[in-house]
């Protein structure tokens, strides 16, 4: 099975983002080709949502079953305008139950990291 993937974490149109949301989560030793296959179909639906497309990653060494998926946005308002619209959407919300019967319960966290460092208000720098 081939597994969209662009070898960047970008949108679909092609543009970066400063903004990534990682999901972090243990699958099932004998349900990792289930995984992939709910994977993909999520690619599918997100290219049709016109979305952030999900990149998967895995490990080269450390535990076997952890995957890493993320997606990246250009900004935070991004990320929240999407992420809204992700948690409401029907359709969407099926492939999450599908991917959380192959995981392993209590194994799942998040991330959500920016680009750089953040910048200081002027009133905290040093004179």
């Amino acid at each position: 099975m081939e597994i969209p993937d662009d070898g960047t974490a970008q949108r679909i149109d092609g543009s970066g983002g400063r903004i990534r949301y990682r999901m972090h989560a243990e699958i099932f030793y004998t349900r990792y080709l289930e995984f992939l296959t709910a994977f993909a179909e999520i690619r599918a639906y997100e290219a049709k949502m016109e979305w952030s497309a999900a990149r998967l990653w895995s490990p080269v060494a450390g535990r076997t079953n952890h995957v890493v998926v993320e997606w990246c946005y250009p900004d935070l308002a991004g990320f929240d305008r999407e992420h809204v619209m992700r948690t409401h959407d029907p359709g969407y919300r099926a492939f999450i139950r599908k991917a959380a019967e192959i995981t392993v319960q209590g194994s799942a966290s998040t991330e959500l990291l920016q680009e750089g460092a953040p910048s200081v208000p002027r009133a905290l720098k040093p004179a």
